[in-house]
């Protein structure tokens, strides 16, 4: 049986910025997670021994006093617990300290930040520096989510990795979904960009219960997701484990044509690709 090891909820598609190359793009119709679908997923990923759980959006912290306390009720069950966020309420050292102090409290032992030049526009870097600086003080791991376009990543990582080790930031190419259709920069990049290896087992689940094979951009299609496997309940992650021929079928023709890779826009097109060759052979 397939491993998860990690799942995503998307906790809303609510933000209070608008990033260039987001790939939500505008949200025509504002969402949230119900705590009560909130807690019967957390504790069908405790059953299904899932070691690992990351609340994503939008930006989820504009609603951390809603889940807090769910969170805590879970946080035994899990070896990891984390958000991922744009860091807009770092921006005094007292309230980075304060949200630390609450993570460590409910049991979140990680904090996944968005930054780079599109999050630059909106987000102050020093936001970022006032989280890393209180995340240490309370021994909460800190990662960096960095989307790039050609070299303009270079200045703002190079700052970061004075504070964490360059192996918490990630390099992630910008594909054209949502927001990013307009930018007119060629988004293919030469770098050291993370290959993508979550189909399957990092799937996600969004605010209303949907399903997806990952947590890329393609969560955005909602039912007309090519990644949509279906909505939320009891027996959902026992079943999406099972899909071993899925993922091995899946895994062989992302093999096979990975050196076509660079003829796509992202990797996210590519996965795309591949999942609907498995559906041909």
């Amino acid at each position: 049986m397939l491993k998860i090891k990690k799942i995503t909820l998307i906790y809303t598609n609510i933000c209070n910025i608008s990033c260039r190359h987001c790939f939500w793009g505008k949200t025509t119709k504002p969402n949230r997670l119900s705590n009560v679908l909130m807690d019967s997923i957390l504790s069908s990923c405790a059953e299904n021994g899932i070691g690992s759980i990351c609340i994503s959006g939008g930006e989820p912290m504009l609603f951390f006093d809603e889940f807090k306390g769910i969170i805590e009720k879970h946080k035994s069950s899990f070896q990891t617990v984390g958000i991922c966020s744009n860091g807009f309420w770092g921006d005094t050292q007292e309230k980075a300290e304060y949200y630390m102090a609450s993570f460590k409290q409910i049991g979140m032992n990680l904090i996944e930040l968005s930054y780079d030049v599109f999050h630059a526009e909106f987000i102050s870097i020093s936001a970022i520096i006032n989280i890393i600086n209180a995340a240490k003080r309370f021994e909460i791991e800190v990662q960096i989510i960095v989307c790039a376009i050609k070299n303009e990543y270079l200045a703002i990582v190079g700052k970061l990795s004075r504070l964490i080790p360059l192996k918490n930031i990630t390099i992630q190419h910008v594909g054209r979904f949502g927001n990013a259709i307009n930018i007119t920069e060629n988004l293919k990049i030469a770098c050291n960009v993370k290959i993508c290896n979550q189909f399957l087992s990092h799937p996600s689940i969004d605010y209303e219960g949907r399903v997806y094979y990952c947590c890329g951009a393609y969560v955005t299609e909602k039912e007309n997701s090519n990644f949509l496997f279906e909505r939320f309940n009891k027996s959902t992650l026992t079943k999406l484990a099972a899909n071993d021929s899925l993922y091995q079928s899946f895994k062989n023709i992302w093999d096979e044509n990975c050196k076509h890779a660079d003829n796509y826009q992202s990797l996210c097109e590519y996965c795309k690709a591949c999942l609907l060759l498995t559906r041909i052979v």
